[in-house]
């Protein structure tokens, strides 16, 4: 997503040049009539100028929109396949401080604005014993380091014989980058070993004010490709299934035998409905061959009514 602050810088130039446009429109209707070369050139050159920051700008949202997106992309790759959650465990050197310093860089404020989540910040012995030995130059760098949590390298630290940092963070790292840390380094032959021997460690850096996190390594990518693979391979894991169910499960489980089944045959059908069925006599008695008359029912067809039939019979009474 667009970040706040980009939209109102946006805005503002917008506006601005909104109102050098109402400027020069104005200039122009004012001398209409008798325009000449160069009587507005002062309003045309602050419009041209403040078009030319919005473009500017325009490109430096775009850019940092794709930073900011290709940031996410890795944070989610790097979150599930190798767990890698906040708060975010970072590592600075003496290289990157000193960038830091040099291009006016707030490295905690910045960090936690790319990545969006929470960190924590961390360097070690050795990279404040280097920078010590560094002299003046780097006294600033050196401040800047004494400002964060020291660990605890994973060698022996010695004063009269000390070891590099680069050599140092590679120890702290080691082959598996099991505490999950980020390594924040200019140092661009540490970057290169890391993404050789380590295959999930992500690495910061700056360029041009900015910080970036390095693409992922193909090892790292090999190493999550197999690791889904195995995932979704079952018969991989069928003897170690095989063997969890003997360890897991009671000895009456694992010594019974499997009982052999019989397969029950379809069944004979009803005898009953096998039976033919019965022709139903018919119970009209047989003629004996003489065409016998049909008896006919007379009806009355007179129209007297009911009504009628009963008068006449009141009357015969």
């Amino acid at each position: 997503l667009l970040p706040g602050e980009c939209k109102r810088e946006e805005f503002y130039h917008l506006l601005s040049t909104y109102l050098h446009c109402a400027a020069y429109g104005r200039c122009v209707s004012k001398h209409a009539e008798d325009i000449r070369k160069g009587v507005c050139e002062k309003e045309f050159l602050e419009l041209i100028a403040c078009i030319r920051k919005v473009i500017t700008l325009h490109h430096a949202i775009k850019m940092k929109i794709r930073r900011y997106k290709k940031a996410q992309r890795v944070l989610s790759f790097l979150k599930h396949n190798f767990s890698f959650i906040p708060p975010y465990r970072v590592v600075v050197d003496g290289t990157f401080c000193q960038a830091a310093l040099e291009n006016k860089v707030n490295i905690r404020e910045q960090i936690q604005k790319y990545l969006q989540e929470d960190v924590l910040i961390y360097t070690t012995a050795c990279v404040l014993q280097e920078l010590e030995l560094l002299g003046g130059h780097f006294h600033g760098a050196l401040l800047i380091a004494k400002q964060y949590k020291c660990l605890k390298c994973k060698h022996k630290v010695h004063k009269e014989k000390p070891c590099s940092a680069s050599w140092c963070l590679q120890k702290l790292v080691g082959k598996e980058n099991s505490k999950k840390y980020f390594i924040a380094t200019q140092d661009k032959d540490l970057r290169a070993e890391l993404n050789e021997k380590v295959a999930a460690c992500p690495l910061l850096f700056l360029q041009q004010k900015v910080i970036h996190l390095d693409r992922l390594s193909q090892l790292c990518k090999e190493k999550a490709d197999r690791e889904i693979e195995s995932k979704l391979n079952f018969e991989s894991s069928k003897d170690a299934v095989a063997m969890l169910k003997n360890k897991l499960l009671p000895k009456c489980y694992s010594e019974k035998k499997e009982e052999n089944f019989i397969r029950r045959r379809p069944k004979a059908p009803n005898p009953l409905s096998c039976l033919k069925k019965k022709k139903k006599g018919n119970n009209v008695p047989k003629s004996d061959g003489k065409r016998t008359r049909r008896r006919r029912r007379r009806v009355n067809k007179r129209g007297g009514s009911m009504h009628a039939v009963v008068q006449n019979a009141s009357n015969s009474l």
